[in-house]
Order: C-alpha cells, then sequence, then structure tokens
C-alpha cells in the first residue's frame, strides 16, 4: 500500500512540475497517410554542420544561423539562432520533423521535442494569443489563426490544419498507424537511426503527382505557347524553343507518374556532403520493368577516375532500356504541335534506330562520372560491359549526328554544323587503341550565350573511344 501511495505522489509531482514521458521519434505520431516529410535526427548538429559548412567555404565573412533562420520564416516566427529554440523550450538535441498530411503541399506540419512545455506554452500565447482550447479522445490541443497544436508527453506538433492534431491523436493512442508502419515508406529502408545522416527526406510521389499533374500539364501548355509567341515576335531561328520547353515539361510529367515514392539522404562532414537517391517505381511503369530485375552488386564503378565530381553505376536490361528510351522519346514527339512535327517524328525514328544498336551492343552494367577540368563543362567518362565492339563503335557515331537532326528539326539553330564527326588522331595507350571523334566547334554551339559567359565554357569537347577487354569504354571531354 505505501508502495502505491509512493508511486501516486511521484506521478502528481512530475506531472505539476513539467516532466512528461518521453517519445523517442517524432516519427512515432506522424500520420501514417503523410505524402512528405523532411527528417533531422539532431537539429542542433545539422545547424551546426550548416554552418561549418559555410565557414569551409566562405572563410572571410560566413553567414551563420541558416537552417534556423530558414525555418523561421518558414513558420513566421521570430527565432533566429539554435540558442533561442532552446530559450523558448524547445529540446534541440532530438529529433525534428517538416511534414505534409496531405497533398495541399502549403499546408505545412511540424513534430518538435520540447524541454520545457510550460515556457514555449507562454512563448505561443504571446506570439499568437491564447486561442481556443479543444478536446479529442480526452486530449486537449489549441486553435487560432495559424493553425493547431497539441502536445503528446514530451512532442509538440504543430499544424496548419487541425484535423492534423486530431489524427496525431489517433496516432499516439495507437488508433491509427504511424508513418513509420507505411509499407510504401518501409520500401525505402531510410536511414534515420545509425547517426550518418544528416537529414533525410521522403515524398508519395504517386499521390502529389495525382494532385497536381493536371494543373501542372495547363501551366506547361500555356507557358510554352507564351514562350513561343514571344521567340517568333524576337528571332524567328528561335521559334522551336516553346515547343522543347513544352514537350521537356510534358516528359517530367510522364516521368513523375512513374514514381511512386522518392526518398533523400543527406550527410555533411565538413566540406563533404553526400547525398542518396533512393526510388521506388509504380508497378508496371516502364521505369519499375527497367529495374524490377534483381540487382547485382556494381563493380565498374571501382575503376572510375578518382578524383571525379560525380560518380555512379547501374545494372540494366539493354532491350527493356530501349523500351522506355522508346516510350519517352515518342511521348516527347506527340506533344509537338508545330508545322515541323512530321520532321520531329522522323528525327525521333531515326535516334531510336541507333538506340536499337546501344541495346544490342551492351551488356548489363555501366559506369559513369563526370569533373570539371576547364570550363564549366564536365569531361564525361562510362565504361559499358560490351558484348560487340563494331556495333558499339557504330552507336557511337551515329548517336550525335542523329541527336542533331532531331534538335535541327525543333527549330534550335546551328544544329546543322553538327550532322557529322570527322575522324580525329588514333592513339595507343598501353597497348589499347584509343579512336577518337573530332566534334565541331564549341563556339558555334555557344554563339547564342553572352560573351562574358562563353569564357567559362570549354572551347574544344571531342569523344573517344577504346575497347578494353570485355568493356567499352567512352568519353566526351576535352582530352
Amino acid at each position: 500500500m505505501k508502495r502505491k501511495i509512493f508511486c501516486l505522489a511521484l506521478l502528481l509531482v512530475l506531472a505539476s512540475s513539467g516532466v512528461y514521458a518521453s517519445i523517442d521519434s517524432v516519427l512515432d505520431v506522424i500520420p501514417v497517410e503523410s505524402v512528405g516529410v523532411i527528417y533531422v535526427p539532431s537539429l542542433l548538429r545539422l545547424s551546426e554542420q550548416v554552418d561549418g559548412f559555410m565557414a569551409e567555404m566562405i572563410p572571410t565573412d560566413p553567414p551563420q544561423n541558416i537552417l534556423v533562420q530558414g525555418l523561421a520564416s518558414m513558420f513566421g516566427a521570430r527565432f533566429e539562432s539554435v540558442d533561442d529554440l532552446q530559450r523558448i523550450g524547445l529540446d534541440v538535441t532530438r529529433d525534428f520533423a517538416i511534414f505534409w498530411s496531405n497533398s495541399r503541399l502549403q499546408k505545412i506540419s511540424a513534430a518538435v521535442h520540447v524541454s520545457d512545455r510550460k515556457r514555449i506554452e507562454s512563448t505561443l500565447e504571446n506570439h499568437a494569443g491564447p486561442g481556443e482550447v479543444k478536446e479529442y479522445n480526452g486530449v486537449r490541443y489549441q486553435q487560432n489563426n495559424e493553425g493547431a497544436i497539441v502536445f503528446l508527453d514530451d512532442v509538440m506538433i504543430f499544424a496548419a490544419e487541425e484535423i492534423v492534431c486530431r489524427k496525431a491523436i489517433d496516432v499516439y493512442q495507437k488508433n491509427l498507424s504511424s508513418l513509420k508502419q507505411n509499407p510504401t515508406y518501409q520500401s525505402l529502408r531510410l536511414d534515420t537511426d545509425s547517426g550518418v545522416n544528416s537529414l533525410v527526406c521522403y515524398a508519395a510521389l504517386d499521390q502529389i503527382a495525382s494532385a497536381y499533374s493536371p494543373m501542372l500539364s495547363v501551366l506547361a501548355e500555356g507557358f510554352g505557347q507564351q514562350v513561343q509567341e514571344q521567340m517568333e515576335q524576337q528571332q524567328d531561328e528561335l521559334q522551336g524553343a516553346g515547343e522543347l520547353l513544352k514537350a521537356e515539361v510534358n516528359r517530367g510529367l510522364w516521368l513523375l507518374q512513374q514514381m511512386k515514392a522518392l526518398g533523400l539522404t543527406l550527410s555533411i562532414q565538413g566540406t563533404d556532403v553526400v547525398l542518396t537517391t533512393l526510388s521506388q517505381f509504380a508497378d508496371g511503369s516502364p521505369l519499375w520493368e527497367l529495374f524490377a530485375d534483381e540487382p547485382r552488386s556494381l563493380e565498374l564503378v571501382k575503376s572510375l577516375p578518382a578524383n571525379s565530381f560525380v560518380a555512379g553505376g547501374s545494372t540494366f536490361n539493354g532491350r527493356t532500356w530501349q523500351q522506355m528510351t522508346s516510350a519517352l522519346m515518342n511521348g516527347f514527339a506527340n506533344v509537338i504541335t508545330s508545322e515541323n512535327s512530321g520532321q520531329v517524328r522522323d528525327a525521333v525514328r531515326k535516334m531510336l534506330d541507333s538506340m536499337k544498336i546501344f541495346a544490342d551492343t551492351v551488356g548489363d552494367e555501366v559506369a559513369f562520372s563526370a569533373r570539371f577540368d576547364e570550363g564549366l563543362l564536365p569531361d564525361m567518362f562510362a565504361i559499358y560491359e560490351m558484348k560487340d565492339a563494331k556495333k558499339a563503335l557504330e552507336y557511337m557515331i551515329r548517336v550525335f549526328p542523329d541527336m542533331s537532326g532531331f534538335y535541327e528539326a525543333l527549330g534550335i539553330p546551328g544544329m546543322e554544323d553538327w550532322s557529322e564527326l570527322s575522324p580525329g588522331p588514333t592513339e595507343e595507350y598501353m597497348g589499347t587503341e584509343i579512336i577518337s571523334y573530332q566534334m565541331p566547334p564549341m563556339d558555334q554551339a555557344w554563339a547564342q550565350i553572352p560573351e562574358e559567359a562563353r569564357e567559362t565554357l570549354a572551347k574544344k569537347w571531342d569523344m573517344y573511344y577504346a575497347a578494353y577487354d570485355d568493356y567499352l569504354l567512352y568519353s566526351m571531354s576535352g582530352n
């Protein structure tokens, strides 16, 4: 009996002193159907990492507290530093999340741990007024002109919509699943616990796309038409730019519709920044078919140049890749409505014939990289598994003239100079023959760019090809 009385007394003391039970992660109270989340394992650590990165990049007068000031701007708050957040009662050492519970992306919610509930309540009341106290399933929450706020143990949920607070209460009371239990979210296997990642993002693209695709299509049509009219008035030779822009937007929408979910992780260590993307494609979509095969380990990436700015690799089935590219390019051609739409379709067919050679030529793995040497145009390098060296070379010398014909059909100026590649010198390096093809001088391609910007662009950019064992080595670079 004495023990019971002691426990009861302890609970009363804890409640009166503002000590509450601790929730492991804010993700445990974010509703399952949320379409997006930006998750920060530690707000303090990420802020320090961003400030450290800026100090390394701009040593003379680096901007500080960028992250916190960005959050203040997003939520219309007055804090300016991590210290301000701590003073008002937030626990910046724990995890934090911004999330969207539905496709109305202007309606932002946030979940954050609190260290002093009374202090944060006082701050909120001073900022937005006392608001109206409501109750849902025995839990009180507050609503004012800016949104609704509920405290669930040591986690505070701020939501632009009242329903989000109610759903968070349902999750807390185990009447609704959390985002962590969403099968799509789980399939991405996002690492939120190891401490490696500074930032983790998740987006249910299928839900977002279904809500916004019709509006984006209308906007793309109107914007493309507007650009087209301006180009026709200003310069006849650029009259295809509007059609090209509209087609590119529609192709982007087509790609978006293939996606089911996207995950991003960001790791910052000093000036080293590692960004990782994880994707899930809609079942049965062309992209799903492309990546449906069981992945194997990537070996060719180990042979890429060590000083690459970007490096990566993939495994794919050549035939499926060809089918996907065909769907992409034909979809692109079908949205062209100008008088030369027939020429565009012919150019697309010619390009696809070249790509069929590619599909028959290469194996199932490719590695690729890019590095900056001189100017802003990167040197590109790729390694392909190869089945047929002769066909591989045939593809390489055909693809660029075919691409130039495509852009010429769209009305892009200067592309007639790219109708042929000139054989360049052949050299031997460590017993391997390197074949080169010279592309037209780059200054012709940059003719429409302002003169001061041209100085930063490459003057020479040629193609190099070598067959080594069962691999095709390919480069587009200045050397």
